[in-house]
């Protein structure tokens, strides 16, 4: 499986929290001794993932996934069990000497380059906000950042920077360290097949880096200090193997611990309101990097908070994208209010106006339910003196009234409605009961839902505890090895138990670090969870070889029940067929059988 030193994994498993790996995916709510969240193999509407900071494992009671940090990257990112551990590793700041064909070829190439373009961009970054920061090109746009309220420190903390009126200026920092071509593909250089030359993409523009999760530098989003016939006012980098504007929300990788503290995010339309909020210390914000909220964007959020505060500009078009993030937000489970600016106004213009202050306690904090923004965003451009007008209005705020199951909002809708149109409350819940669905949709499965069989996740207690006694201690194991190997009745359990033989023969040591390496090495996904179940199960530390020796006793007389109970069966078969013989034979065995374990 593995050609990587076993004492380099298990350093990785012992430094790894397992808490902030998972929590980077999954919402975590601490109870008790254990966190629990949403689990992200299956589709489930509460928490029954359960993830366990001391002995740095999870389990989910629902679909009966269970595994350590390595098993938990290989099921969430489909992995193999190297490139787990690589990742890891990484995190951790390790550099592994993986040998050629452990991981795929693509894997390799694939992570080589983006890990070049990272290294790239990350340098384009320090020279950008060098030459904004430290040079008389750069000072027209540093004036410009502080007339617009960004401090010195801002602009130091984001790195953000400026680019010359030059073609090749980037390309001269590094032509010498990085292939063009690549450089070209990540969106830091134009290649010019007419005249087969390289050319820097941003040119005379502040830049904003723009990091991913993790904060590192993947892009760019360049603008111009005065308008330029022909040329857009901001220029991002385009989709490349590191930057792909459907799973990049802006500020995030910064965000993260306040929008956990205050357990709610708000989100933008774009980056600029996003650092004005932050001058005005509300932290909690991120931004999308075009005009479509992904589903991508909802799991990164939903892994931090479960509400939302959608704040997009006053105008036109601040509106219809506020209607599409709510509308998207909502059907992905997540609580989603709308807050609403003066007409023509955005988060930025509103802060520097009223104070940051002023724009949380009467924007954000008065934000707004879906329908209640649906009331006000269905009117506009509507004249209801006219009656045409007034039945398309009630009929788009009813047909989104259709969806929402709460019958306190329906009424208080239905009321509002009546008031606004003065069309009477009964005929507005008769067109509602037309236009209510009875029942809902059923939801389809997620890419990474599973269903396990009910008879895969329960098994017998007297299995689980004997095997998670025989995954930790040898002694154990070759007490019980001396039963043979049909100790087990579950065949999974058979099928773990002589592969546990062959992983004792092959691997010195006991206890928890040897218990985890058998399990992560097992390729089928149900045995490797049961075997990591068995690891986290709670057991006896006294009087272990007493309670292995119960549960070897208490599975042989199982074992005989079921035999007795066949053997019963087919005796009334053959009492059924007239063969007296035959079934008086078998109830003889049967009373063998009851007094092989009557005490």
């Amino acid at each position: 499986m593995s050609k990587i030193d076993e004492v380099v994994i298990e350093r990785i498993r012992k430094e790894t929290d397992i808490i902030d790996l998972i929590g980077e995916h999954v919402q975590l709510t601490k109870r008790g001794k254990n966190w629990f969240g949403l689990c992200p193999f299956h589709d489930e509407q509460s928490p029954s993932f359960s993830v366990s900071e001391d002995k740095q494992l999870y389990h989910c009671f629902g679909c009966g996934a269970s595994g350590n940090a390595i098993s938990f990257l290989m099921e969430l990112e489909h992995r193999t069990f190297v490139d787990a551990v690589a990742t890891l590793a990484g995190r951790l700041g390790m550099e592994l000497d993986i040998e050629e064909g452990q991981r795929s070829a693509r894997h390799q190439e694939d992570s080589q380059s983006e890990k070049l373009l990272k290294a790239a961009h990350a340098q384009a970054t320090q020279f950008y906000h060098h030459l904004l920061m430290n040079t008389v090109e750069g000072e027209r746009a540093l004036h410009y950042l502080y007339e617009r309220g960004f401090t010195e420190e801002q602009l130091i903390e984001h790195q953000i920077g400026w680019t010359l009126n030059q073609s090749d200026s980037l390309l001269h920092v590094l032509q010498d360290d990085y292939p063009l071509p690549l450089l070209a593909e990540g969106g830091l250089l134009t290649y010019y097949e007419d005249h087969d030359q390289y050319y820097d993409r941003f040119r005379e523009r502040i830049m904003f880096p723009l990091r991913n999760e993790r904060g590192e530098v993947v892009g760019f989003s360049g603008r111009v200090i005065e308008k330029k016939e022909g040329a857009p006012k901001y220029l991002n980098s385009p989709e490349t193997p590191i930057f792909k504007k459907n799973q990049l929300l802006y500020n995030l990788d910064r965000a993260k611990s306040s929008i956990r503290k205050a357990n709610e995010v708000v989100l933008f339309e774009g980056f600029m309101d996003t650092l004005a909020a932050e001058r005005a210390s509300i932290d909690e914000t991120v931004a999308v990097m075009g005009t479509a909220l992904s589903e991508q964007h909802i799991i990164q959020m939903r892994r931090l908070t479960n509400r939302l505060i959608i704040c997009c500009d006053g105008d036109d078009a601040g509106w219809e994208a506020s209607y599409r993030f709510a509308k998207f937000a909502t059907e992905h489970k997540m609580e989603a209010t709308i807050a609403i600016l003066p007409q023509n106004m955005d988060p930025d213009d509103y802060i520097k106006t009223y104070g940051g202050k002023q724009f949380r306690e009467r924007i954000l904090e008065m934000s707004h339910s879906f329908m209640s923004f649906m009331i006000q965003y269905a009117r506009r451009g509507k004249n209801l003196s006219l009656d045409y007008e007034v039945e398309q209005y009630i009929h788009e705020v009813l047909v989104e009234l259709a969806e929402r199951r709460s019958i306190i909002e329906r009424d208080l809708i239905i009321q509002q409605l009546a008031e606004l149109t003065t069309v009477h409350e009964t005929t507005l819940r008769e067109k509602l009961a037309q236009l209510t669905t009875h029942q809902a949709p059923q939801r389809q499965p997620t890419e990474t839902a599973r269903i396990v069989p009910e008879t895969k996740r329960k098994k017998r207690r007297s299995e689980v505890l004997l095997f998670s006694h025989l995954l930790h201690e040898r002694s154990l194991f070759n007490l019980a090895i001396q039963e043979g190997i049909e100790i087990f009745i579950d065949d999974d359990f058979t099928t773990l138990f002589v592969r546990l033989a062959a992983h004792y023969e092959t691997y010195e040591g006991e206890g928890d670090s040897f218990a985890q390496s058998f399990a992560e090495q097992i390729e089928e996904r149900e045995l490797r969870e049961l075997a990591m179940f068995c690891i986290a199960y709670e057991r006896a530390d006294d009087d272990t070889d007493q309670e292995v020796k119960d549960c070897i006793q208490h599975l042989k007389k199982l074992k005989i029940a079921e035999q007795i109970d066949d053997k019963i069966q087919q005796s009334k078969q053959l009492e059924q067929q007239q063969d007296y013989e035959g079934a008086l034979a078998l109830i003889q065995e049967v009373i063998e059988l009851k007094k092989s374990i009557t005490p």
